[in-house]
Formats: structure tokens, sequence, C-alpha cells
């Protein structure tokens, strides 16, 4: 017994040694906490999310919205494509292009809500006309 119990101890004194390396390096106080993404990497990230958000349910009554960020998407990728471009103009196009994909999201996520809601209505409005039907069964009994 006394020699499981001294073989169990070294063993995860062992382990304890063997983990000391394996911890996380040390932060570096000048790396950023977030890697920044270039303006062509946003570009093509928007070009993705606008794709997906396209193919959603709701995508016919967002349409107006999402052919205004694809028009400033096209527009800050045509910006990019000059040989000396504003990179403000970029980043003012960009940041449209961010907030308007943010403003579909929502409207789609109200949306699935309202869907969502009138499930619950209608299946609500199911169970209390069963019950009155149970209700009325009962009385003419």
């Amino acid at each position: 017994m006394q020699h499981v119990t001294m073989t169990t101890l070294l063993a995860c004194i062992c382990i304890a040694f063997a983990s000391i390396g394996c911890g996380a390096a040390p932060r570096d106080p000048d790396t950023p906490d977030t890697v920044e993404l270039g303006v062509k990497e946003r570009v093509l990230q928007f070009r993705t999310t606008l794709r997906g958000l396209r193919d959603a349910p709701f995508a016919k009554e967002a349409a107006p919205d999402l052919d205004m960020a694809e028009s400033w998407l096209t527009d800050a990728d045509a910006e990019l494509r000059i040989e000396d471009p504003n990179e403000e103009h970029v980043e003012l196009l960009l940041e449209a292009v961010r907030g308007q994909l943010v403003k579909v999201r929502s409207f789609y996520g109200r949306r699935e809500s309202e869907t969502a809601l009138e499930e619950l209505r209608q299946h609500y409005q199911e169970h209390k006309e069963r019950i009155q039907e149970l209700r009325d069964s009962e009385e003419t009994k």
C-alpha cells in the first residue's frame, strides 16, 4: 500500500516538473491584444459576410440595405485599385459598410424574433381553442 502511494506521489512530482515549461509565454506589453486586419482583408471579409447575408431567409426584405453596403464596398475596392488611394475615404466607406451590415443583422434578428413570436402565438391560440372545445364537450355531458 505504501509503495503505491509513494509511486503515485513520484508520478505527480514528475508530471508537475514536466508541465512547468508548458505554460503560456509571458505577454509582450508592446504587442496589441488584437490583430488589426489590413484594408484589403477587411474588404474580403465584408464581401464574404455580405454574401452570407444575401443567402438569409429575409434577404429580400433587406435588399436595399444590402445593395447599399455592396455599393460602398465596390467604391472602397475601386479606390484601393488606384495608384494613390485616399485611405481616409476608404476607411470611411468600410466603416459605412460595417454599420450597414450591423443594421441588416439587427433587422434579421428582429424578423426572426417576430416569426418565432407569431409561431408561439398561433400555438397558444390552438391550445386555447382546444381547451374551449374540451370545456364545451364536458358541459354537454
